[in-house]
């Protein structure tokens, strides 16, 4: 559990290797890499309410697993969160990836990467974006109250904004893809005008 400050300049703030390994970042916490803010290789990283950031990458997962963030996940140069497998993500944060579309044919600047299938659920005040994508998959569920294929600031300006909010690629013909938008740009519409002169409530 992490409250404090984690970094490792040159590669992983984290690096993750035993399958019993579980890390969370609470809020205030920070961890910072090089090229990657946390690299899960085994275990599981439960939870980040805190801050994360790396230059490739804010998260890696070297396989299938899944994360909860109310925090934020960043990357400066490439996609915030990418599993190399199935993920899942439960996201009320903000997961940004770089503001730079990526010049490497076949790579992506993604808020989002998931080679495998997805099931990705960005509630109501969260944030996915990348240069690229806001989410790039291949096959899954995506369900959305929130806001994907931009970040803003605090002051309200856009600070990424993506090309494509979400990218699906189907490798497979058995394989399927859903997505669920629900998402109000005005989540407090105005009540009903003024009545007429003469009219009675």
């Amino acid at each position: 559990t992490n409250t404090g400050a984690i970094e490792g300049k040159e590669k992983y703030g984290v690096e993750m290797k035993n399958s019993g390994a579980s890390l969370t970042n609470r809020a205030g916490g920070t961890i910072t890499g090089g090229e990657t803010g946390v690299y899960v290789g085994a275990g599981s990283f439960t939870g980040n309410a805190g801050t994360v950031t790396g230059g490739q990458y804010g998260v890696y997962f070297k396989g299938a697993n899944e994360l909860s963030n109310s925090g934020t996940v960043a990357a400066t140069k490439g996609t915030a969160v990418m599993f190399n497998g199935d993920g899942t993500v439960v996201n009320s944060g903000t997961i940004q990836g770089s503001s730079t579309a990526s010049k490497t044919e076949g790579v992506t600047t993604s808020g989002i990467n998931v080679t495998g299938k997805a099931t990705i659920t960005n509630t109501a005040g969260g944030s996915i974006a990348g240069a690229d994508s806001g989410i790039t998959m291949n096959y899954g569920t995506v369900t959305n109250t929130g806001t994907i294929g931009e970040v803003k600031d605090s002051a309200g300006a856009t600070t990424v904004a993506s090309k494509y909010g979400i990218v699906i690629h189907n490798l497979y013909g058995d394989q399927t893809a859903s997505i669920e938008n629900a998402y109000d740009p005005d989540p407090h519409p105005p009540g009903p005008g003024p009545k007429d002169a003469g009219e009675t409530a």
